[in-house]
């Protein structure tokens, strides 16, 4: 029975067996025509027996169609048989190098280590191949905390290499730092640019200098590089309990924390541990302040902290709104105006709604940023504040904002405020008032807009008074009434001693009158006398188009 068993496996064996031909074809249909078909004729075509002197020729065909279709599961799974070991060391080597890359970026660290450690053991690896193998291997290493593993193979690494480029022994140290391996980082030091952050991160870990030393360092880099190593600084201030440290990173990346209460937090850590050296009381304005100025000149990002204490626990409302304002100030100062935004945005633990000074001040900084939103959440409800002279100038700038924020239906009792006054309206104001008609005859309230420009008109003189008859008659223009625009533009011309804003109302009246249909109506004036349409005069159908007012 057993002879039996065994002929009819010899001969079933037998039955598939091919022939070089075979091999030779499939060759040419994996690189010709389909690997699918090929890896269908190896399956059906290669040797059961390991045994046979072709089967590592198929099994090594098998490989490539594998790798070639991006198969990484089932090309380790071959590997990783015994009877593997009979292909020949340079299929090998590419098998297992394609296996470490694809394994790599896939982040499945282990079986990337273990493909490249055997791919180095083949004897076929090209030298190139190599140092990015053993990059890989490090790589994997590190993330697998295998810190004096990632070492060694680094030494071997920097064995293959003539040299090893700074950027290289910055990466490594870097990762050694990532898994806490500071002293093995530390040997790495003398191959480092002095100035990379990774060098003052390992001697500020080992002590070898201060906080302070490392923050002045901190500020020298630009902003795109201290992002880039945040995570990492940020890690070290917490590990070394440098409160001073981590409230200079809040402060400048104050989005890469949680919510607001993590910048206050960073505040109160480094204003109550002075606190607590001095020996004060919360409540006790006097002594708080009086280490404020202590502080004011030695170091304002801690007397920023005080300020920021202050600010939530003063003993009197006064006190508590005026370090918040000199807070803010001196935020604004730095252009640390994110950090402000968080400080006393949405959850902040200050009473913003109950500050209008500083709610003020807030909106004009948002404004200045052109955030139109933010400046109208600040404003709303708020009444004349301080700064602001009158309350004509006040609804000016609220109504851009509104307008510019798109709250446009809430613009009209603004803009009506805005009108009641008939006193003259200051210079630099006029611009502003000038750009709120304009919004709001862009969105709609054309007659409210010239309402305005009438009132606006009468409270201005000379070429401000043309600048205001301009914008009047390009919304005239809109509306299709051209007489009333014509005449609108004759007087910002008679008005005007600006050279351009003259040609440009006098090109703007003869369109008017040539869709009025007075073609040959000569205009003249005083100082400029002209009978010929302007070459650049707008056509008729570029009525509905306003320009910007000069």
């Amino acid at each position: 029975m057993q002879f039996l068993l065994t002929l009819i496996f010899y001969l079933v064996a037998g039955a598939c067996l091919a022939s070089p031909e075979d091999l030779v074809q499939t060759h040419q249909i994996a690189k010709e025509v389909s690997l699918r078909l090929a890896l269908s004729r190896i399956e059906r075509l290669q040797p059961k027996l390991t045994s046979d002197t072709e089967w590592a020729d198929w099994e090594a065909l098998r490989w490539q169609a594998l790798r070639e279709l991006k198969q990484p599961e089932m090309l380790l799974e071959r590997l990783q048989a015994q009877e593997a070991m009979k292909v020949e060391d340079a299929s090998q080597a590419l098998s297992w190098t394609y296996l470490a890359h694809t394994f790599n970026e896939k982040k499945q660290h282990p079986i990337s280590q273990l493909a490249g450690l055997n791919a180095i053991w083949t004897t076929a690896v090209d030298p190139q191949a190599l140092s990015s193998l053993r990059l890989q291997i490090v790589e994997a290493q590190l993330a697998q905390r295998m810190g004096d593993e990632a070492y060694r193979s680094m030494l071997r690494y920097q064995q293959d290499k003539v040299s090893l480029n700074k950027d290289e022994a910055a990466n490594f140290a870097v990762g050694l730092f990532t898994i806490g391996q500071d002293k093995l980082a530390a040997t790495w030091l003398d191959l480092l640019d002095p100035k990379h952050p990774v060098f003052y991160l390992v001697e500020h870990r080992l002590s070898r200098i201060s906080g302070l030393t490392f923050t002045q360092y901190l500020t020298s880099l630009p902003a795109d590089r201290l992002l880039q190593y945040l995570p990492l600084i940020k890690q070290q201030a917490a590990k070394a309990q440098d409160t001073r440290l981590n409230l200079w990173l809040d402060e400048r990346f104050p989005n890469s924390t949680p919510n607001t209460k993590d910048l206050w937090s960073s505040y109160r850590q480094v204003a109550l541990s002075l606190g607590n050296e001095a020996q004060l009381l919360t409540g006790d304005d006097a002594a708080w302040s009086a280490l404020y100025k202590q502080w004011e000149k030695k170091d304002a990002l801690t007397a920023r902290a005080i300020l920021a204490h202050q600010s939530i626990t003063a003993s009197t409302d006064a006190m508590r709104q005026q370090s918040a304002v000199r807070l803010l100030q001196q935020l604004v100062e730095l252009g640390l105006t994110d950090a402000a935004f968080s400080l006393f945005g949405e959850g902040s633990q200050y009473k913003v709604q109950e500050d209008t000074q500083l709610r003020y001040q807030l909106g004009m900084l948002a404004a200045s940023r052109k955030l139109y939103l933010l400046a109208h959440d600040y404003w709303q409800d708020l009444s004349l504040p301080a700064e602001e002279s009158n309350m004509s100038l006040w609804s000016i700038r609220q109504a851009e904002v509104l307008l510019r924020a798109g709250k446009v239906e809430n613009t009209g009792a603004l803009i009506r405020q805005i009108i009641k006054d008939e006193t003259p309206i200051p210079a630099e104001q006029v611009p502003q008032a000038l750009e709120v008609a304009r919004l709001a005859g862009d969105s709609g309230h054309q007659e409210l807009a010239l309402e305005l420009l009438g009132n606006l008109a009468r409270r201005t003189a000379g070429d401000f008074k043309a600048k205001v008859a301009m914008v009047q008659g390009r919304l005239l223009l809109a509306k299709q009434q051209f007489v009333a625009a014509a005449d609108a533009f004759a007087s910002a011309l008679l008005l005007s001693k600006d050279v351009d804003l003259k040609r440009n109302a006098q090109s703007l009246a003869e369109t008017c009158f040539q869709i009025i249909g007075w073609p040959d109506q000569p205009y003249t004036t005083k100082s400029h006398t002209r009978t010929e349409k302007p070459t650049d005069a707008p056509s008729r159908n570029d009525i509905t188009k306003r320009a910007k007012p000069n």
